[in-house]
C-alpha cells in the first residue's frame, strides 16, 4: 500500500507539473505575443509621426500659401471694381492704394509659396499672370484718371 501512495503521489505530481507546464507555457506564449504587439504598435506609431511631420510641414505651408495667393487675387479683383467704379479724384486714389497694397501681398505671398513648394513650372505661370494682373490694375488706373478728368 505505500508503494501504491507513493506511484499514486508521483502520478498525481506529474498531472500537476504538467499542468503547472502548460500554464506557464501559456504565460509566455501572451507574454510574447503583446511584445510584439506593443513593438509593431511602436513602429506604426513612428510611420504615422512621420507621416503627420511631412502633412504639417511640407503640405500644409504650402496649402496656406495657396490660399494667401487666392484670396489675395480675389480682393484685387474687388479693389479693381471699386477703382472702375470711382467718381472722383480722392476715391481713384484711395482705391488704387488698396490695389496696389493689395497687389504688393499677392506677391508676398507668391514668394511664400514659392518657397514651400518644388512646383516651380507653377510658379512661374503664377508669377506671369500676377505680372498681368497688376499691368491691368495699373491701365485700369489711367483709364479711369481720364475719365475723372475729362468728366
Amino acid at each position: 500500500m505505500a508503494m501504491g501512495n507513493l506511484l499514486n503521489g508521483a502520478s498525481q505530481r506529474t498531472w500537476r507539473w504538467t499542468i503547472a507546464a502548460k500554464l506557464l507555457l501559456a504565460f509566455v506564449v501572451i507574454a510574447t505575443l503583446t511584445t510584439i504587439a506593443a513593438l509593431v504598435a511602436v513602429l506604426q506609431f513612428g510611420r504615422i509621426e512621420h507621416a503627420m511631420g511631412q502633412l504639417t510641414g511640407e503640405s500644409l505651408p504650402a496649402v496656406k500659401f495657396s490660399l494667401a495667393v487666392e484670396s489675395n487675387a480675389r480682393a484685387i479683383a474687388a479693389a479693381g471694381a471699386q477703382l472702375a467704379g470711382a467718381t472722383s479724384e480722392a476715391q481713384r486714389y484711395s482705391h488704387m492704394s488698396d490695389a496696389t497694397e493689395r497687389i504688393g501681398q499677392l506677391w508676398s505671398a507668391l514668394s511664400q509659396l514659392r518657397e514651400a513648394t518644388d512646383d516651380q513650372a507653377s510658379i512661374e505661370r503664377l508669377q506671369a499672370l500676377i505680372a498681368q494682373i497688376d499691368g491691368q490694375i495699373g491701365q485700369l488706373d489711367l483709364t479711369v484718371r481720364d475719365r475723372i478728368s475729362f468728366g
